[in-house]
């Protein structure tokens, strides 16, 4: 199949013949050539876990993102976008003394 396509197309820079094998494959299984949506792919997170790295981050604003991913051993971007949380630079600009209260 692959002599085929490249006398077809001499002058294109084809795939790899993987590339080829796996969308064969593909058809065979589902029928279709298309990927998955991101949306519709089982990527089942347990509840437990969304928990565990929601929790931490309540914990400790200023936990490194990085540290909840070594932690939990999973990674934690997807979980933030889910639940609509950004990760961000804590950083303290502002101490209260005691003389602020006094007007």
């Amino acid at each position: 199949m692959m002599s085929i396509i490249f006398e077809r197309y001499p002058n294109r820079n084809l795939p790899h013949h993987q590339r080829f094998v796996k969308v064969f494959q593909r058809f065979r299984k589902t029928g279709n050539i298309k990927l998955k949506e991101a949306r519709e792919r089982a990527n089942i997170r347990p509840v437990q876990l969304h928990e565990a790295i929601l929790g931490r981050g309540a914990e400790d604003p200023a936990i490194s993102t990085r540290r909840i991913s070594a932690v939990e051993n999973t990674r934690k971007s997807t979980v933030l976008k889910e639940q609509s949380l950004h990760t961000f630079h804590y950083q303290q600009v502002q101490a209260l003394t005691e003389g602020d209260s006094e007007n």
